[in-house]
């Protein structure tokens, strides 16, 4: 079926489609309009408008290919544009073109607005795609673009590529979320399709959701969003449902939940939001991966209900492990009571949390109906959980943690906490911020540590009421240790390194570091001063502290210079007569050593060069004993007792006068009486 018009309205209960009752193949159905709208239900409620393709109950052939090209596609009021298939063939492909498309709002019934491909209850074929390329496309109250399984076939794919996506709100009984799925239903077999969204804005507020999960054994799909803006803000209107991007395997399903990635270059979270991959049985959740430029995540609901988060999780009851969640990001904020974890609450492993990033910020925190809820990084084992929680890991050239924010691993179960690990050239602590590690768990193994914190940086500070701690509580339970590589830690106005146990054994405190200001160890805290413990139940069970800083002496390095003592001597043959008849002694010129060995420098003297030192690097002999230098005695100083003409007829003092006559009498030998006047 072929229809080529300006307008194409569907409304009141009409339908258009293409089917198949036996085993033939279902036959194609083609739009080419300006504009295309389905709208409504039927006036005694019993038909809703429908454009599609069908394979019905009992046949076997595959159903035809439903395909829309237009300026304009609208479904409203419980309308369905669908391709689908109720028997043992494959339902068919749904492609639209065009330039805007709005999916709006439920009918009187509370029967929802959709586009969808999906297998029915008790059908053995595949469903087909779903294919969506727009300039904009806007689901709202409660409509829904969705591929989906009821029956033993597989989902098919949901692709969307756009300009802008807005998904809005839920629908006016408060049931259904507006937005986009891929999913397998209870009772179903088949693995769900993977649902990808490429766009550049994503919008999701209001409650709206962008999902793929699992109800039963298949599989669920991978959720994948490539796009420049996502945000994804708040709750419903009666802050009931969040707004949300999720991968899950639900309640009651034993498949494997699908991965969420998401590639942007802003990603925002906020007023409660959530962004999550997790299991709620036995089936194991997905893995959370974010590569973006910016990630922000921020606030609680506006009920205190949910926190905008980020997270992995293994749900009460289930007994699959959860995904890992891995950020990798120029900027990472988390505030106003947001956060960002993997944990598990039932028997199942949490996930490891990794954090790759230019700069790292944690701050603040947000009130909750039950209280204050601070803003945290953490991967955790919950109250009554059995699991294990997984290790949490930053790399970062800053990181911030401030007012009364956290980062944090804990095993609050029986299963044993995991280890933090903080690689960051500077950290900055302040303001009641907490880094901790917690443990409950008597598990022992021998190959891991658990509630450990490293910390690798060239600069830590901690101040005003900030604390790295570790604690463990319960019978044979060890606190954990607390290692410290950094180039100085400075800790001041009451902040604390502890690493202790309630009821056992202290953990080790281990600190290398060039330079330590502030804070120092003490066997038991104060609340007045910076301290560094490792407190037990008892003295005898406190754990070791240990502190290596470098020896600084100011002597070592320095070298003993030799000493060479000045001639001031002045010779005279004879004694001065009268106040002016006085021998001197003048220096001149820019000699290295002053005149008397008392005295200073000149400034105009020579600049002795410093001795180069042992190219290795030994550190010099305390003991060291200069050499001794021999210096040629000076020659004596002779004075002159006559003078005389030398071969170029200049006249010379001289002290050997010649013993030849002189040619004329005017020479009168030396004499020791003072001549007045000259």
């Amino acid at each position: 079926m072929t229809i080529k018009t300006n307008t194409l309205l569907v409304r009141d209960g009409a339908q258009v489609g293409a089917g198949t009752y036996g085993k033939g193949k279902g036959g194609n159905l083609t739009v080419d309009a300006q504009n295309v709208q389905i709208i409504g239900e039927s006036v005694d409620g019993q038909f809703f408008s429908v454009l599609g393709t069908v394979t019905q109950r009992d046949s076997t052939g595959d159903a035809g290919d439903l395909t829309i090209k237009t300026n304009t596609l609208l479904v409203r009021d419980g309308a369905q544009v669908a391709a689908g298939t109720y028997g043992k063939g494959k339902g068919g492909n749904l492609t639209v073109d065009a330039q805007d498309v709005k999916v709006i709002g439920t009918d009187i019934k509370g029967r929802l607005s959709r586009l969808n491909t999906e297998t029915q209850k008790d059908s053995t074929g595949d469903a087909g795609d779903l294919t969506i390329k727009t300039n904009t496309l806007l689901v709202r109250d409660g409509a829904q673009v969705s591929a989906g399984i009821n029956g033993k076939g597989k989902g098919g794919n949901l692709t969307v590529n756009a300009q802008d996506v807005q998904l809005i709100g839920i629908s006016a009984d408060n049931q259904f979320p507006s937005g986009l799925f891929a999913s397998t239903v209870a009772n179903s077999t088949g693995d769900a399709g993977d649902l990808t969204i490429k766009t550049n804005t994503l919008l999701i507020r209001n409650g709206a959701q962008v999902s793929t999960s699992t109800f039963d054994v298949g599989k669920g799909g991978n959720l994948t969003i490539d796009a420049q803006d996502v945000q994804i803000i708040g709750t419903s209107t009666n802050s009931l449902v969040a707004s949300a991007l999720l991968t899950s395997a639900d309640v009651n399903s034993t498949g494997d939940a699908g991965d969420l990635t998401i590639k942007t270059n802003t990603l925002l979270v906020r007023d409660g939001a959530q962004v999550g991959a997790g299991t709620y049985r036995k089936g194991k959740g997905g893995n959370l991966t974010v590569d973006a430029q910016d990630v922000q995540l921020i606030g609680i609901s506006a009920n205190g209900q949910f926190a905008s988060g980020l997270d992995t999780s293994v749900q009460p009851n289930s007994s699959g492990d959860a995904g890992d969640l891995m950020i990798k990001t120029n900027t990472l904020l988390v505030r106003d009571g947001a956060q960002v974890g993997t944990g598990t609450f039932g028997a199942g492993k949490g996930g490891n949390l990794t954090v790759d990033a230019q700069d790292v910020q944690i701050i603040g925190i947000g009130i909750s109906v039950d209280g204050q809820v601070v803003s945290a990084l953490g991967a955790s084992a919950q109250p009554n959980s059995t699991g294990d929680a997984g290790d949490l890991n930053i790399k970062t050239n800053t990181l911030l943690v401030q007012d009364g924010a956290g980062i944090t691993v804990q095993g609050l179960g029986t299963g044993t906490a995991g280890n933090m690990t903080l690689n960051s050239r500077f950290i900055r602590l302040n303001n009641n911020a907490l880094l901790s590690g917690n443990t409950q768990s008597s598990k022992v193994d021998p190959n891991r540590e658990q509630a450990t914190i490293n910390i690798n940086s060239q600069d830590l500070i901690m101040s005003r009421n900030s604390n790295i701690r570790t604690n463990a509580r319960g019978e044979k339970v060890i606190g954990g240790n607390i290692n410290i590589n950094t180039d100085f830690l400075i800790g001041y106005e009451n902040s604390d390194i502890r690493a202790d146990s309630a009821n056992f054994r202290g953990g080790n405190v281990r600190i290398n570091a060039q330079g330590i200001f502030g804070i120092q160890f003490r066997d038991v805290a104060s609340d007045k001063t910076s301290d560094i413990t490792a407190t037990g139940a008892s003295s005898e069970l406190s754990g070791n502290v240990e502190i290596n800083t470098p020896d600084v002496d100011p002597n070592t390095g320095l070298v003993n210079l030799p000493t060479i003592a000045a001639d001031t001597s002045v010779a005279q043959t004879c004694q001065a007569g009268g106040s002016l008849a006085k021998s001197s002694f003048t220096i001149t010129g820019r000699g290295g050593l002053p005149p008397n060995p008392g005295e200073a420098l000149n400034t105009d003297a020579v600049q002795v060069d410093l001795v180069t030192l042992n190219p290795k690097g030994d550190r010099p002999d305390r003991s060291f004993v200069p050499s001794k230098i021999t210096t040629a005695a000076p020659e004596p100083i002779i004075e002159a007792t006559g003078l005389a003409l030398n071969q170029k007829g200049e006249v010379v003092l001289t002290a050997n006068l010649p013993t030849t006559t002189p040619h004329s009498p005017w020479l009168k030998p030396a004499s020791c009486r003072a001549i007045r006047n000259l």
